[in-house]
Parts: C-alpha cells; sequence; structure tokens
C-alpha cells in the first residue's frame, strides 16, 4: 500500500497513568478533527467495543482511503507490544458480520446494527477460498488481497471469522495494513475512534500527578511560559480544537521557553510539547 500524508494530519502521543500497574498504555493521534486512540489491552472484539463506548467512543470506522492511510501510518509507528496478542499484529477495527453471515457492518459500539459497507462473496467449502465480494453502494473496503497468492482473498470466514482487524505485517491472504476477518474470542488491540478532537481524561489526571511541566498564564491574552524542570524542550507544538496546528516552535533545547500566541482567536487549544528524549505532554490552554 502506497504510504501518502496529503492532507492527513497527525497527533502522535503516548503515556501511561502511572501508580496503576494495571493501566496499560494509550497511544493517540488526531485525523480530520477527530482523536483516535489504541489501548495496549489485548481483549476480545465485543470487549473492545464496550471499553470504546465506556471511553466515549466507538471502535475505528474507515471510510476512505485517506482515513485508511492516517490510521495505518500512524499505527505503524507506535511502539506497540504485539507479544500480548493472539493474531499477528493486527488490531481490532469496528465492523462485524455477527448478525447474518458475510454481511458486514459498521457496527462499532456493538448493538448490533449499522451500514453495510460489504458483501462476502459465496463460500462454496472451507477448503476452497470464497468467490469475491462486492462493496455496497460503492462504501470503502480494504480487505486483503495477496499479491503473492491471488486466489486467496479476504473475508473468507475461515473456521467461522465474524470480526474486522487491520493487520500490520504481511500474511497468506494480504499485505501490511490491509484488512482482515477473524474470531471474535481473539485478544487484541482496540483502535477506538472519537466524535470529535478529544484530550483523554486519562492525560489530564496524569499531567495533574505526574508532569514535570508548568505552563503559565493559563488562560492569556498575549504570551505562555513553558517550564520543564528536567528536560530540554525539543518542540512545542499548538493544534486548534480541529486538530489543525496553529503555531510551531522549536527552541534552541530550553527548558524555559515563551510564545506570543496573542494573534490567536479566542478559545481552547491543546499544547504538545516534545522533548528531546521524545517524550510528549500535553496541555489544555485558553487564549483569552
Amino acid at each position: 500500500m502506497t504510504k501518502s500524508f496529503t492532507i492527513i494530519l497527525i497527533l502522535f502521543v503516548s503515556f501511561i497513568v502511572h501508580g496503576q500497574d494495571t493501566t496499560p498504555t494509550v497511544h493517540s493521534f488526531v485525523y480530520n478533527g477527530r482523536t483516535y486512540e489504541v489501548i495496549e489491552t489485548a481483549i476480545p472484539w465485543a470487549e473492545a467495543a464496550e471499553l470504546a463506548v465506556s471511553r466515549g467512543g466507538k471502535l475505528a470506522e474507515i471510510n476512505s482511503q485517506e482515513e485508511q492511510e492516517a490510521i495505518y501510518n500512524a499505527i505503524s509507528n507506535m511502539p506497540l507490544d504485539f507479544s500480548q496478542v493472539e493474531w499477528e499484529s493486527s488490531l481490532w477495527l469496528g465492523a462485524n458480520d455477527i448478525n447474518e453471515e458475510g454481511v458486514w457492518i459498521w457496527d462499532g459500539d456493538n448493538d448490533g446494527t449499522g451500514t453495510q459497507f460489504f458483501q462476502q462473496g459465496e463460500i462454496i467449502s472451507t477448503t476452497n477460498p470464497p468467490a469475491p465480494g462486492n462493496a455496497v453502494d460503492g462504501l470503502y473496503n480494504n480487505w486483503g488481497a495477496s499479491l503473492d497468492f491471488p486466489s486467496s482473498i479476504e473475508p473468507d470466514n475461515y473456521g467461522d471469522q465474524d470480526a474486522l482487524a487491520i493487520t500490520l505485517i504481511q500474511w497468506g491472504s494480504g499485505e501490511p495494513g490491509q484488512w482482515n476477518d477473524i474470531w471474535t474470542f481473539l485478544k487484541q488491540f482496540p483502535i477506538i475512534e472519537y466524535p470529535a478532537l478529544k484530550v483523554p481524561t486519562d492525560i489530564e489526571n496524569n499531567l495533574k500527578v505526574e508532569s514535570t511541566v508548568t505552563v503559565y498564564p493559563n488562560p492569556t491574552e498575549d504570551y505562555i511560559h513553558i517550564e520543564n524542570h528536567y528536560t530540554e524542550i525539543q518542540t512545542l507544538t499548538i493544534y486548534s480544537n480541529l486538530g489543525e496546528i496553529v503555531r510551531q516552535v522549536q527552541p534552541k533545547q530550553s527548558k524555559s521557553i515563551q510564545v506570543d500566541i496573542s494573534n490567536l482567536i479566542t478559545g481552547n487549544y491543546i499544547l504538545k510539547i516534545t522533548t528531546i528524549d521524545q517524550k510528549s505532554t500535553i496541555k489544555k490552554i485558553i487564549k483569552k
């Protein structure tokens, strides 16, 4: 698959809520004004959908090549520990054909309803690949179709596989980034999609306790001061609530920086502070 960054904006954050041994690492990125998360907890598909809903989102739904590339590029660059998962390097997406075999719907909250985007081809026998399926109403899909084995295509319902995953490595029926139907009971990492830009509560709680970064005054009308008490700051990036970069500063590796935001319109913004050791901190700032 060709990787294209055209019109794709990715904000990437990794964090751990310290002090809780069972709390998984969460990786976050932004595309087209929406936040996505990958949570490093390997769970079955139904539990993944339940987790997504509990966090205010749903398992990710991919509706275009641009969104596919944004998600694939983001998760390919995450330091994920795939030793926890049960099916190769695969992550849950929000589709299934649980209610009716071969009828693939987007159902990221697992309420049993959703838009059908693909009709699986006829499966003649368990030892032969299915006939090619068809997109419904021209809706986007990216099912596995191996260049090395063109007769092997997904979804194949091998052994009654009913849930959708995106796979990061080449496998017998597909290329990295393509989709695969796998068993719902397998334990994989979920990709969660939110309806808008989101700074997760986990980050805010973590920053209150663990952050070594101070931002003041906040709210402000003109300047903000950023101080990191231990490590030099490499990059400061300010995002609007739509995920657009409105200001980026690359200081000369200083622990204390002043940034002029007087020309920004009144509103809420997200400040990403990246240090020279490539660790990131997120802060909300308010421009009066």
